[in-house]
């Protein structure tokens, strides 16, 4: 199935769990989803992990 419902998206790489919860309570996050979000009626998250 194609997902063809957005018009941007962002990659992003994490080395660990404990690095993408302190992304997500960094004050320079949270300042531009207090500054952004208005832009957007929902945030979608696609969560993989990858083998090397």
């Amino acid at each position: 199935m194609v997902d063809n419902s957005f018009d941007v998206s962002e990659l992003m790489y994490f080395n660990s769990a404990a690095e993408q919860d302190a992304y997500q309570v960094h004050p320079t996050h949270k300042a531009f989803v207090d500054k952004y979000s208005h832009l957007w009626e929902r945030v979608v998250v696609y969560d993989m992990i990858t083998q090397d």
